[in-house]
């Protein structure tokens, strides 16, 4: 099941879910998660994922292209509202996952207060030595994962020498997709 609220990425999400043969295995929805019970009901996944905007209103330019704005800028939702959608469509034992802003404390504010915990967090510095830009966050059920000592892991893009790293290469080959 996958939920888009813009409808120009409706139409996208369909087509990759059609070239990537996945129509069996995956329902697109066009609703707003602050809402997903109309279109979800009362629904739950053992895999929930997000990339929510990372700016407030009025803290970044607006994009004139709509569908860049809604991506950038909290038009429709917060990670808070993410994060709310999450506890309310996620299964017993499953996992939320979301990139955000790594510097944001919305971040990690989000997560107890929607009921969940973090158990793994990955910072991805896209050129060292600069500080990490994004993070992902692995999120359960806070009273699942308990008092459970998290993960915490840095993923390095490319190195002070300019070089893809080691560790890049093998995350991105982990991910390319074989062709049966």
């Amino acid at each position: 099941m996958a939920l888009e609220a813009q409808a120009l990425s409706v139409g996208l999400l369909r087509r990759t879910v059609r070239l990537n043969g996945l129509q069996d295995r995956v329902t697109v929805h066009h609703g707003d998660l602050r809402d997903s019970a109309t279109c979800l009901g009362d629904a739950t996944f053992d895999l929930v994922t997000g990339s929510p905007p990372y700016f407030p209103e009025g803290t970044a330019l607006v994009s004139p292209h709509p569908q860049k704005a809604g991506a950038r800028v909290e038009l429709r939702g917060s990670v808070l509202d993410y994060a709310a959608a999450a506890k309310r469509h996620l299964a017993p034992g499953g996992r939320f996952v979301f990139v955000m802003a790594a510097a944001d404390p919305r971040t990690e504010a989000a997560v107890p207060a929607n009921g969940l915990a973090v158990v793994e967090r990955t910072d991805v510095v896209f050129a060292a030595p600069r500080p990490p830009l994004v993070c992902v966050l692995v999120c359960g059920h806070a009273h699942e994962v308990g008092a459970r000592p998290r993960t915490t892991k840095q993923l390095i893009v490319r190195g002070t020498d300019g070089e893809w790293t080691d560790d890049y290469l093998a995350f991105r080959d982990r991910f390319q997709y074989v062709s049966s």
